[in-house]
């Protein structure tokens, strides 16, 4: 009996003890680097958090004798919908750097630059923190309000880079307008980039 009241008591206070989100928490992870919270399934334990800052920056940076590349095994192809896959573009980030290399990878290399964790968003991602989460709203959405109201960059009515790519020469990015949101544009364009991270509950 002793010893199923301290177990009882043990779980009663980890449950208590664990740590529960909204979407627009700030949230700062082991390394103190911080970000907000976009999305949350309570069903898988998955939660994603975007950075607190913004560039604009080319998907790849090519000069005159360098050409855009197809990166191999790119995956998350199928995920360009409504259907969210927390983590999806952590991968894709890590094979965009690894056969491009930083320095022709900008969006990427900034995204990674936050620390270990953060990655450039799959398109899945991007239309839940643009689309879902911020509701199309541009800088006057409930999100961008939220980071906002925490002290960074809140996010804009244009285009962001997702780290996934159509071809040779375009990559995915979302737009938060009603009738369409997905876009393919050229690789070299400078369009908005923001860091996600991945988070358990």
């Amino acid at each position: 009996m002793k010893r199923l009241f301290l177990i009882l008591s043990i779980f009663i206070a980890a449950y208590a003890n664990a740590q529960t989100y909204q979407i627009g928490d700030l949230i700062e992870f082991p390394d103190k680097s911080f970000g907000v919270v976009f999305y949350l399934n309570q069903q898988t334990g998955d939660g994603l958090a975007v950075s607190m800052d913004e560039i604009e920056a080319q998907w790849e940076a090519v000069d005159d004798e360098e050409d855009c590349h197809n990166i191999y095994k790119l995956l998350d192809k199928g995920s360009y919908g409504e259907f969210c896959i927390p983590g999806a573009g952590m991968e894709q980030t890590r094979l965009i750097l690894e056969q491009l290399g930083p320095q022709y990878a900008p969006a990427a290399g900034w995204c990674m630059m936050h620390g270990e964790g953060w990655y450039l968003p799959s398109a899945s991602e991007l239309y839940q923190m643009l689309v879902v989460a911020n509701k199309k709203g541009g800088d006057s959405g409930p999100l961008s309000s939220m980071i906002k109201g925490h002290g960074g960059q809140p996010i804009e009515h244009k285009c962001y880079w997702s780290s996934c790519e159509e071809d040779t020469e375009h990559a995915f990015n979302i737009f938060t307008i009603p009738k369409k949101w997905k876009y393919s544009e050229d690789k070299n364009s400078e369009q908005g980039v923001r860091a996600v991270r991945q988070f358990k509950l």
